[in-house]
């Protein structure tokens, strides 16, 4: 089997996620209900590179909307951090 594009996006999802953890220290969450999170929308245009996801990789996308909404919390305490 040969590692693909797709794949390596979604590794590079989870592993952006984790690193958003680790930077706001939220605990990391493994995604267990990828059908759930599969409906919602990614809010942050910084993470519109990754929607597509949402098409091939239904767990990369989980982590998406996870690291999405980590992003919602910590702009929050810092707002100007994607100011442009």
């Amino acid at each position: 089997m040969d590692y693909t594009a797709e794949a390596a996006v979604g590794d590079a999802v989870k592993i952006a996620y984790a690193a958003l953890c680790l930077l706001t220290g939220e605990s990391f969450e493994r995604v267990t209900d990828e059908v759930n999170l599969s409906s919602e929308v990614v809010r942050h245009r910084e993470l519109s590179c990754v929607r597509h996801l949402k098409k091939v990789d239904s767990g990369a996308y989980a982590y998406v909307i996870r690291m999405d909404r980590l992003l919602d919390q910590v702009l929050g305490v810092y707002p100007d951090l994607f100011a442009d």
